[in-house]
């Protein structure tokens, strides 16, 4: 003989089920208010800090850890880890040493004799600066004087050398038409000093 029908009507069935299942949440609700915690501690992150971070899990033994307290957010690592990622993309964009770059553009441009790979190239550069320099800032404003704000330094000083040279190949256009080719020939442009 089967077990006994607890339940005949369906709005029973329901209320019966809506009571199982805050029986289950009571049980639970430590555990889901944490991992909602988490959830939403990393959503504001990632909004005051204006970047797309992926914050690594902690990982023990194989399973999650199931932490009350959300991760700690350190903005200076947040900054410093922006700029490296500044540094790759500019490294993509010149696809090899700077001066390798530039001296692509100044032959593309001999050639061609157009300004707008130059222009578009100080455009994109510029950019990069900017973004660059406000990791700068942030990363002074959080550390102050140290090894984090040096290798922002050098990544800022990267890009405005870049930029330079190519200003300096778009100032002689300006003043002779055939100074470009003229000053590439004789090796007399920075970017051909390094």
């Amino acid at each position: 003989m089967g077990r006994k029908r607890i339940y005949h009507t369906p709005e029973a069935k329901l209320a019966a089920n809506r009571a199982k299942s805050k029986r289950h949440y009571d049980k639970v609700k430590d555990i889901i208010n944490a991992k909602r915690r988490k959830q939403y501690s990393k959503k504001v992150t990632k909004s005051k800090a204006d970047l797309l971070i992926d914050l690594p899990s902690k990982v023990n033994n194989g399973a999650k850890e199931t932490n009350s307290c959300p991760e700690p957010f350190d903005p200076l690592a947040t900054w410093v880890e922006h700029a490296k990622r500044l540094a790759r993309r500019l490294h993509t964009v010149t696809n090899g040493p700077p001066a390798i770059f530039v001296d692509h553009l100044c032959r593309q441009f001999i050639i061609s004799n157009e300004t707008e790979p130059l222009n578009t190239s100080i455009e994109h550069l510029g950019s990069v600066l900017k973004s660059v320099s406000q990791c700068h800032d942030k990363v002074l404003q959080l550390s102050g004087v140290g090894p984090e704000l040096a290798s922002v330094t050098a990544i800022m000083k990267d890009v405005r050398m870049i930029i330079g040279w190519i200003d300096e190949i778009l100032c002689v256009y300006l003043v002779d038409k055939n100074g470009v080719s003229t000053m590439y020939s004789d090796k007399r442009f920075m970017f051909q000093g390094t």
